[in-house]
C-alpha cells in the first residue's frame, strides 16, 4: 500500500488526461442511464462510476507493471505483461460497470471500450504528456458523439445484439489487440535497438490506420444490425400498440415457446375481441380510443409475461400464452377493461385453443391459420353467448361452425335441389278460432346433416348477408305450391313471410317481390310482409320508404316481434304498420304483469288501428286470456305447429 501511495504523484503527473476521461466517462453515463435518478442517488452511481472507470484500471495497469517488468528479461515476456496487466483489470471493472448502469453487457462492453480506445489511439501519436491529455480527451469526446445513436440502440430491451455472443467476444478481442498494437513498437525498439525512428513511426501510423479502420468497421457493424433490426420492426411490430404482428407469431411461435416444454407450460393460442369497442370509439374519439388500446396491450405483457402477444387491426388481439395462466390472466384482463372502458359498454370476448405437443416450426407454419382461426371461432362462441367471457375450442363449437360454413357454402346448391322446404304455421282469428293464413318458415332437408331448424342456418346465412336467398325462395316455393294447389281446386290460404333487414341492402328485394307475383300469378292480398323490430331499429327513413314500397305493390306490412327489443312507441306513430305480431317473450313468462302489458298494447294498437297477433300460443288458457282482451290473431303449437304442404292436406288445414 505504502509504494502504491508513493506511486500516485508520478502517475497522475504522466495520466492527468486518463483523469479528466474519467470525469467525463462519468458525465457521459449520467446523461445516458442516471437522469430518473434522485440528486443523492446520482451522486453516489457518479463516484462509483469514477472508481471503476478506465482511469481506474489504468493505475493498476501502470503499477502492476512497473513491480513485474524489472523481472522481465524478453521482449516477447515484457509485451505479454504490459499488455495483460492492463486487459486483466477490465473484466471486474466492465462486470462491476455492468451492474452499476443496469444493461446488458453488449452496451456496456462498447461504453467502456471507448475510453481505453481514446487513450491508446493518442499514444500512438503523441509527442509529450500535455498532446496525450489533450488527444485522449479530445477522442473521448469524439466516440461518445460517434457512437450515441449505437449506445441508445443497444440501451433498449430486445436488440439483437443482446444475445449476440460474437459481438461482446469480438469487442473483447478488438480491445485486446488494440492494447497489443499500442505496445508493440516499444517492445520492437527494446528488442531491436537497431529500428530507425522512421520505420518506428510508420509502424506506429500502420496501427493507427488498422485501429481507425477497426472502428469504423464496428460502426457499420452496429449500424447495419440497427437498420436491419428497424426493418423487423416495422415487418414485425404493431405501430400502434407495440405488440407484434402476425408475422412475427410465424417466424417466431415454435422457437419461443419450445423452453415452455422444460417447465411443462402448454401453449395456447388466443383470440381476443373488445366487444362494442367502436361505442368507446365514438364516445371518446379515434386518439382516446388508441391510447385504450395501449394501455391494454400494457396490461396483456403484465399479464402474460414471457408470451408472443400480436395486436390485429381495431380492437383485436391474439397470441400464444401458457395454458395455465389463461383463464385467470383473463378475467384480470376483463377486470381491468371495466375499470377503463368509461360509459361504453365494452366487453372481453376471447377464445382459446390448446395447441398440439411438441410443435415444429414446419407443422406450425402450415397450420398457424387454422389454429388462429379455432381460437377465433371459440371467441364468437363466447361473443354469441352473452353470459360467457372466455370459451376453450371443442367438438361442439367445431360442429357449430362446420355447419355455419356449410349452409353459407351449399345454400345455392340448397334453393336449387329444393333442399330448402316451405313450412306453414296456420294464423287464427282469435273470435271466430278459424283459419285466417299462414306463416311461411323455412327448413333445410339437408343430406348430410338432415333436416336443419332455423336457428342452425337463417344465423350465419344473415351474418353473411345471404339470407335474401332463403327468404325469397319462400315466396317462389309458395307460389309454386299456391299453383299446384288450384290445379287440384284447393284453395291454399295467404302467408306472411319475413325479410330480414340485410335483404334491403343484399338485393333488389322490391323488385325480386313484385317480379315473384307476377311469374306464378299471385295476387296482393295473399301475402303480407313481416320485417323484424330490429330492421326497425337500424334505419327508421330506409324503413319508412320499404313499407311505402310494398303498400305500393298492394301488400301489407307487419311488424314481427313487437317488444323482444327497446320498443319505441314513437315507431308506431312514424311507420305505417297494418299488424304488430306481441314478442313471444310476453307469453313464454306469462304473469300479471305481462297480462297488464299485453292488454293495454292490444288496446292502443286498436287505436292506432293496427291489427294485433298473438305468437306461441301453446295452451287454452293463454286463447281464452287473448280472446278477452281483444287480440285480433293467434298462432302457436297450441292449434298446430308449423307443418309442409302434405301435412296441411292431411289435417284439413286448407280454406274451402
Amino acid at each position: 500500500m505504502k509504494e502504491l501511495i508513493q506511486f500516485l504523484p508520478a502517475y497522475f503527473a504522466r495520466n492527468f488526461g486518463i483523469t479528466l476521461q474519467g470525469i467525463l466517462f462519468v458525465l457521459a453515463n449520467d446523461a445516458s442511464f442516471f437522469r430518473a435518478l434522485s440528486g443523492k442517488k446520482r451522486i453516489i452511481k457518479g463516484i462509483l462510476i469514477f472508481l471503476i472507470s478506465f482511469n481506474t484500471i489504468n493505475l493498476l495497469a501502470a503499477f502492476s507493471y512497473t513491480r513485474l517488468a524489472p523481472h522481465i528479461t524478453t521482449p516477447m515476456g515484457d509485451f505479454v505483461v504490459a499488455v495483460l496487466s492492463t486487459f486483466i483489470p477490465m473484466i471486474p471493472g466492465l462486470f462491476l460497470y455492468r451492474k452499476l448502469i443496469d444493461q446488458t453487457y453488449s452496451t456496456a462492453l462498447l461504453g467502456y471500450m471507448l475510453f481505453p480506445l481514446a487513450d491508446c489511439l493518442s499514444m500512438m501519436f503523441a509527442f509529450s504528456q500535455l498532446q496525450r491529455a489533450i488527444y485522449t480527451v479530445a477522442l473521448s469526446i469524439l466516440f461518445i458523439f460517434l457512437f450515441h445513436q449505437e449506445m441508445e440502440y443497444l440501451a433498449k430491451k430486445h436488440r439483437m445484439l443482446h444475445s449476440s455472443v460474437y459481438f461482446n467476444v469480438g469487442i473483447c478481442t478488438f480491445m485486446l489487440l488494440i492494447l497489443a498494437e499500442t505496445e508493440s513498437p516499444r517492445i520492437l525498439l527494446r528488442g531491436y535497438g537497431g529500428i530507425t525512428p522512421d520505420y518506428e513511426n510508420t509502424l506506429a501510423f500502420i496501427g493507427l490506420l488498422l485501429t481507425l479502420a477497426a472502428v469504423a468497421f464496428i460502426k457499420f457493424d452496429i449500424r447495419s444490425i440497427m437498420r436491419y433490426e428497424d426493418y423487423l420492426h416495422i415487418y414485425e411490430d404493431d405501430p400502434l400498440t407495440g405488440l407484434k404482428k402476425i408475422s412475427f407469431l410465424v417466424d417466431h411461435g415454435p422457437a419461443l415457446i419450445r423452453p415452455w416444454n422444460s417447465r411443462k407450460w402448454k401453449p395456447a393460442m388466443f383470440f381476443i375481441n373488445l366487444k362494442r369497442f367502436s361505442l368507446y370509439n365514438r364516445m371518446y374519439g379515434n386518439i382516446k380510443g388508441d391510447e385504450a388500446l395501449k394501455l391494454l396491450a400494457g396490461k396483456l405483457q403484465t399479464l402474460f409475461p414471457h408470451s408472443i402477444l400480436c395486436h390485429m387491426s381495431d380492437d383485436y388481439f391474439f397470441g400464444i400464452i401458457p395454458e395455465h395462466m389463461a383463464r385467470e390472466g383473463m378475467e384480470k384482463f376483463r377486470q381491468y377493461l371495466l375499470s377503463c372502458r368509461g360509459e361504453a359498454q365494452t366487453e372481453l370476448k376471447a377464445g382459446i385453443y390448446l395447441l398440439p405437443k411438441d410443435i415444429t416450426a414446419v407443422n406450425f407454419q402450415a397450420h398457424y391459420m387454422e389454429y388462429l382461426d379455432r381460437a377465433r371461432m371459440a371467441m364468437e362462441w363466447a361473443y354469441d353467448q352473452n353470459n360467457e367471457t372466455v370459451s376453450y375450442y371443442n367438438k361442439q363449437i367445431s360442429g357449430y361452425f362446420k355447419r355455419h360454413m356449410y349452409v353459407t357454402r351449399y345454400i345455392n346448391r340448397a334453393v336449387e335441389k329444393r333442399w330448402l322446404k316451405v313450412y306453414y304455421q296456420p294464423v287464427i282469428d282469435v273470435k271466430t278460432e278459424k283459419l285466417l293464413e299462414y306463416e311461411a318458415l323455412a327448413r333445410w332437408d339437408d343430406p348430410a346433416y338432415g333436416l336443419l331448424q332455423p336457428w342452425q342456418f337463417i344465423e350465419p346465412l344473415e351474418k353473411a348477408n345471404l339470407i335474401y336467398k332463403v327468404d325469397t325462395f319462400i315466396l317462389a316455393q309458395y307460389g309454386r305450391e299456391r299453383q299446384e294447389c288450384m290445379k287440384r281446386g284447393e284453395h291454399l290460404a295467404p302467408i306472411s313471410f319475413n325479410l330480414s333487414r340485410t335483404d334491403f341492402y343484399s338485393c333488389d328485394i322490391y323488385s325480386i317481390v313484385k317480379d315473384t307475383m307476377e311469374q306464378y300469378e299471385i295476387p296482393p292480398d295473399a301475402l303480407h310482409v313481416e320485417i323484424t323490430e330490429s330492421a326497425v331499429t337500424r334505419d327508421l327513413e330506409q324503413l319508412k320508404e320499404a313499407i311505402r314500397k310494398f303498400h305500393d305493390l298492394g301488400l301489407e306490412v307487419w311488424m314481427d316481434d313487437f317488444g323482444s327489443g327497446y320498443s319505441n312507441l314513437n315507431i308506431l306513430k312514424e311507420l305505417d304498420f297494418d299488424v304488430i305480431k306481441l314478442d313471444m317473450a310476453f307469453l313464454r313468462n306469462f304473469d300479471c304483469d305481462s297480462a297488464i302489458i299485453i292488454k293495454n298494447i292490444i288496446h292502443m294498437a286498436r287505436e292506432l288501428n293496427i291489427r294485433t297477433l298473438a305468437e306461441e300460443v301453446e295452451t287454452r288458457d293463454l286463447f281464452d286470456f287473448l280472446q278477452e282482451a281483444g287480440c285480433d290473431m293467434a298462432q302457436g303449437y297450441y292449434f298446430s305447429q308449423p307443418i309442409p304442404l302434405d301435412k296441411i292436406r292431411e289435417k284439413g288445414f286448407m280454406l274451402p
